[in-house]
């Protein structure tokens, strides 16, 4: 992930001047791995350590990156919250990626108001993860098919665990999958076996996201269905013996 070049980012700017100074500062080498998340991911941002800092944590928005230089989120304004954006301020930050929850310490470089509430803040030295899942998943190509209430849609399962999948389809022509909302309901149709019998759970619809024509969905299964659990737990055990 990198940031654009544009007028705010050139080395003359007086903005990338003030946060070169403020690293220059610091005198830290950085030897974290990149931060590899989307323009546009949620976060949560908290300013500061205190106990009473706990309960104010932001919504905040990745607007770009420096690796290992600074990173850059929008934040809405807030009562008093300009005052205590100052040079240093130490932050958390927190957010869910992957399957996985995760949250690196940083402080406070600069910050612009206008067209909108940028921090920038400093790169992070460190991260700390843990998995949120309560199953392994396991990275797959298989063809499934989801009905829901809004039509067919076929498409190519990416990862699959015991509890869920990750579906992405191909909806060029298919206008009503952009009425599909998550935590609908709708049945998931694909070949397990070697036999080619096609195996069938109703399932949950969960982070439902749609950019130009594909769609992409998790897909939570129903946990009561002992027929396709013991298909499923078959074809797992078989794709993670092919690996031994």
């Amino acid at each position: 992930m990198e940031m654009r070049t544009n007028n705010l980012f050139r080395p003359e700017s007086t903005m990338t001047q003030t946060i070169a100074s403020a690293q220059k500062k610091q005198g830290k080498t950085l030897h974290m791995p990149k931060i590899e998340l989307e323009i546009g991911s949620k976060m949560l941002v908290r300013l500061g350590w205190g106990a009473e800092d706990a309960s104010k944590e932001m919504t905040a928005e990745l607007i770009g990156c420096l690796h290992y230089e600074y990173i850059v989120l929008r934040i809405l304004p807030n009562p008093g919250l300009l005052s205590r954006l100052i040079p240093g301020t130490q932050a958390r930050v927190r957010f869910l990626h992957d399957g996985a929850a995760s949250e690196f310490n940083v402080s406070v470089l600069s910050y612009i108001v206008r067209p909108s509430l940028l921090i920038f803040l400093s790169y992070p030295e460190s991260m700390n993860s843990i998995s949120v899942r309560q199953f392994q998943r396991l990275q797959s190509r298989l063809p499934a098919v989801l009905f829901s209430s809004e039509g067919a849609f076929g498409g190519t399962i990416g990862d699959v665990s015991m509890g869920g999948c990750q579906l992405v389809a191909d909806i060029r022509g298919q206008a009503a999958a952009r009425n599909i909302q998550s935590g609908s309901g709708g049945t998931l149709q694909v070949c397990l076996k070697a036999t080619g019998n096609p195996s069938k759970v109703n399932c949950v619809l969960r982070n439902v996201e749609i950019e130009h024509f594909q769609l992409s969905v998790g897909l939570a299964f129903d946990p009561e269905d002992k027929v396709f659990r013991k298909d499923l737990e078959e074809y797992l055990e078989l794709v993670r013996s092919s690996f031994l």
